[in-house]
């Protein structure tokens, strides 16, 4: 059974048990289906609609239909499969109840407001989103694949909450804050960023690689921690696990007030200084300016250089200062 609805000067509120449902109105539709629904073109084209579907079981947006809201768009089932186009004008919402979903599978979205996606198992972002203002992915763990990005513009946010498992893959996630939750068992970080400011906790490693100069907030890590910059590295808040920290630079410097924290502490400045409060075992490293060095207790240097012009190493420490490599510097030591 099919439902067409159409209401040119009100709204559609209907609860159904269907097979498919296509819909025009000047306000807000909203249907509730007892069971799996295969959504067509629909349209909510007065100031303020929204359309808001959800359906108990499947709901199936198929490739050639389109979603159109003069406002929001939510869209809820045990299962989301998602192939034609949306627009709206906010925010969208999916939510599958009961599996995993795909984001990155939709055809064609234009999000001029946040894009909240949640699913109950894995939650993969496999091609290329924009949302106007900010996205927030939740699933057991979450993959992505494709491009992500929230703005344009400050306070345009990304945030990645993994329940139970990891965020991995390589796809480019972009916004003013990027921040990274997987506090499962054995859960890992690995995200590609375009970021500003990135907070990032997980049970396990964080790996982060951003190709401009990026600002850290806060990392909490039970394993390493690594990251990875083209431009500056900037602690404006602390790095802190129970394993090593790596952090590299390749043309700006590693700098700021946040604390680093952990067993072996490894930091290249290709382009740059290096000017670091630090509670490690031991530190390494390399620059192209002068590396200074503020440690709460006792640190052991292993191999260091300061290559670049004029460049000194300082050290200072709260214990004792125990050498166990080459320490190089290209004026004062």
């Amino acid at each position: 059974q099919d439902l067409i609805a159409t209401a040119a000067c009100g709204s559609i509120d209907v609860t159904t048990n269907v097979t498919s449902f296509t819909g025009s109105a000047d306000g807000s539709i909203t249907v509730n289906e007892d069971n799996n629904l295969t959504l067509l073109s629909t349209t909510a084209s007065g100031a303020g609609s929204s359309i808001n579907v959800t359906a108990g079981g499947v709901l199936t947006l198929p490739n050639g239909s389109t979603l159109n809201a003069a406002d929001d768009i939510s869209l809820t089932g045990s299962q989301l499969v998602l192939n034609g186009t949306i627009n709206t004008n906010d925010d969208l919402t999916l939510n599958a109840t009961n599996s995993s979903l795909d984001v990155g599978v939709l055809g064609n979205v234009s999000i001029n407001g946040t894009l909240t996606a949640t699913a109950s198992g894995t939650l993969t972002a496999s091609g290329n989103i924009t949302a106007g203002e900010d996205v927030l992915f939740t699933g057991q763990s979450v993959v992505l694949t494709g491009t992500t990005t929230a703005g344009p513009g400050a306070g345009s946010d990304v945030t990645i909450n993994a329940t139970t498992g990891s965020i991995s893959g390589s796809g480019l996630v972009t916004g003013d804050n990027v921040t990274a939750t997987a506090l499962g068992p054995n859960a890992n970080i690995s995200l590609n960023t375009d970021a500003n400011t990135l907070t990032a906790e997980a049970n396990c490693t964080v790996t982060v690689t951003d190709p401009d100069e990026i600002a850290i907030a806060n990392i909490t890590a039970g394993c390493d921690v690594s990251v990875k910059a083209g431009g500056t590295i900037d602690l404006q808040g602390p790095i802190t696990t129970n394993d090593n920290v790596t952090l590299n630079a390749t043309s700006g410097n590693i700098s700021g007030s946040g604390k680093v924290t952990g067993d072996v502490l490894t930091a290249t400045a290709s382009g740059g200084l290096i000017n670091v409060t630090t509670n490690v075992d031991s530190f390494t490293g390399s620059s192209n300016g002068t590396i200074t060095i503020n440690e709460d207790n006792a640190i052991t240097l292993l191999n260091t250089s300061a290559s670049g012009s004029g460049s000194d190493i300082t050290v200072t420490a709260g214990g004792t200062i125990t050498l166990d490599g080459s320490i190089t510097a290209n004026d004062d030591v």
